[in-house]
């Protein structure tokens, strides 16, 4: 009976075992996406249906723990697959979740459910900041679906990132001109930029180095480095004096001045600029003068127009004839603001016109018709250093007096508008005339008419007539004695002493003599007067008022 006992339960133990092998072999095979062995899986972000293949198990089991954001739609025990309805992954990143299974014996088992990240969206309220050359600060909202990061191409831009908004700090401009900047924020896929200006910020321009903006340098010039300038701006020199070099050195200003050649100091000015908002500083430059002096005075001068007979520069002198003219005197001297002084017994001869920025005296000299030489002393005087030059003239003679009062030779033509003569007791006459022609000492007149009431005769007479003049003249005044010569033809005769009264035309021609003197009132106005003695015939004596219009007046 134990026997048959102890086979039962061998054959009993060989069923189980047999039941047990059996029961292995029939598992369905994993699949090679979700192995039963996985405990991490993975879906896409964009959702949808997901499938997990787990690990066959003889107890009942149920999913007890899924996310929030996936929901069970099927579960097939007996091929171990669960199927899930994923929702799309709102942000760029990444997310996890654990699904937990529970078997009826109560054991659990974890699986991490891992989905990929969204598209990325990014959305920039602004795409442009303005800030004024202060500076300050000023926030960019930003809507993103992922972490994301932000670069700047500027170092005076500050950037921190403040959750849904970006924190840029814009420190003060320290240039003149307008910055840019751009501010770029991104994620792996997309990205904005942001453009940044800031307005100019103030000008500073300080020059140091000189006392009341004034350098000063002696006569002998030389090099002043001392002014320093501090700018945030470019900048340059604005120079138009020739006497002064201003070279910028870096931060520094250059001055160089030439030696002072002139007794008088001088002064000039020069600016520094800048380029963009144009101020500037001016800087006067005062240089001291030279000792005064005059070296020579030289006579004549080069391109004179003075004839000089004899000059004397040891004495300081120069003789001249007596002819009119200018003569130009070269003043060596290193005062530019030197004046003349003529010093002269006789009238003014002489005047002179200076000329200090040329160094020339300018000698106006008359002609000398006196009767003895003349001289002056022109005194030059440079800032009291005072040098003398004697100018001493001779007399013309009588061919000066001749061309002087013939006016130097030249042709003269005048017209006689009309004239009257009061000429002998014993006749009344009118002369009236026209035309006359002067060539040195020679008149030639040839529309003289008599109109004479002599004798109980009215007589109109036509008298061409030459007369030649030694002339005597003193200042502006003219004498001139003459004799004249020419033909008195009657052209008309009324005989009132015959009865009955006997007119007569063309009665013949008479020879004319007449002598006298000429006196001209003034060299500027047409008059003069005549005495003279008369023969044509009969002898007369006469005055004569002329009154003329010269085409070239005497000088």
């Amino acid at each position: 009976m134990k026997k048959y006992l102890y086979f039962v339960l061998l054959v009993g133990c060989l069923f189980v075992a047999s039941y047990a092998q059996n029961d292995d072999q029939n598992l369905p095979t994993p699949s090679a996406f979700s192995p039963s062995e996985q405990s991490d899986f993975e879906c896409d972000g964009a959702g949808g249906i997901f499938e997990m293949v787990l690990k066959k198990s003889s107890a009942e089991w149920s999913v007890t723990q899924i996310p929030e954001w996936m929901q069970v739609t099927e579960i097939i025990p007996e091929e171990g697959k669960v199927i899930f309805n994923v929702s799309p992954n709102p942000s760029a990143e990444p997310r996890n979740g654990v699904v937990i299974i529970t078997s009826d014996d109560g054991k659990t088992q974890e699986y991490t459910i891992t989905q990929k990240g969204g598209a990325e969206h990014l959305t920039v309220l602004t795409n442009h900041l303005s800030f004024d050359g202060a500076g300050g600060q000023q926030n960019v909202i930003v809507d993103a679906n992922f972490n994301w990061e932000y670069t700047t191409s500027a170092s005076w831009l500050q950037l921190s990132h403040q959750k849904v908004k970006l924190q840029v700090i814009c420190s003060a401009n320290d240039s003149v001109k307008q910055r840019n900047a751009t501010i770029t924020i991104s994620g792996k896929e997309v990205s904005q930029t942001i453009t940044v200006t800031q307005s100019e910020g103030e000008t500073v321009f300080d020059v140091t180095g000189a006392e009341d903006n004034k350098l000063s340098f002696g006569a002998v010039g030389g090099e002043n480095n001392s002014l320093k300038v501090s700018c945030n701006d470019d900048w340059g020199v604005e120079n138009t004096t020739s006497w002064l070099k201003i070279t910028p050195s870096g931060n520094a200003v250059v001055v160089q001045c030439e030696a002072n050649p002139w007794a008088e100091s001088r002064t000039a000015t020069f600016e520094l600029v800048t380029a963009f908002e144009k101020k500037s500083k001016t800087f006067t430059v005062e240089q001291k003068g030279d000792e005064p002096r005059i070296d020579k005075v030289s006579l004549p001068f080069s391109g004179g127009e003075r004839a000089v007979s004899d000059v004397r520069p040891h004495y300081r002198s120069v003789y001249l004839k007596g002819d009119k003219g200018d003569m130009r005197v070269k003043v060596h001297s290193n005062v530019q603001t030197w004046d003349c002084q003529i010093i002269t017994e006789d009238t003014n001869w002489i005047v002179a016109e200076a000329s200090p920025k040329d160094s020339l005296i300018t000698l106006k000299i008359a002609n000398n018709n006196g009767w003895k030489a003349r001289e002056a002393n022109v005194i030059v005087n440079a800032m009291g250093i005072m040098d003398t030059l004697n100018v001493r003239q001779n007399n013309r003679g009588y061919k000066g007096i001749l061309d002087d009062y013939f006016d130097g030779g030249e042709r003269t033509w005048k017209t006689t508008r009309f004239f009257v003569d009061v000429h002998g007791a014993e006749c009344v006459g009118i002369r009236i005339g026209g035309f006359a022609k002067r060539w040195k000492f020679v008149e030639v007149s040839l529309l003289d008419f008599n109109l004479e009431y002599a004798y109980r005769e009215l007589a109109f007479d036509w008298n061409p007539i030459v007369r030649g003049f030694l002339p005597f003249s003193r200042n502006a005044n003219r004498w001139a004695a003459y004799m004249g010569m020419g033909v008195a033809v009657n052209v008309l005769n009324f005989n009132f002493r015959e009865q009955p009264m006997k007119f007569t035309a063309f009665d013949g021609a008479h020879f004319l003599f007449e002598i006298g003197a000429e006196f001209h009132w003034k060299s500027k106005e047409n008059i003069s007067s005549r005495i003279f003695y008369r023969y044509d015939g009969y002898s007369s004596l006469g005055i004569s008022f002329d009154f003329y219009k010269w085409t070239k007046k005497w000088k």
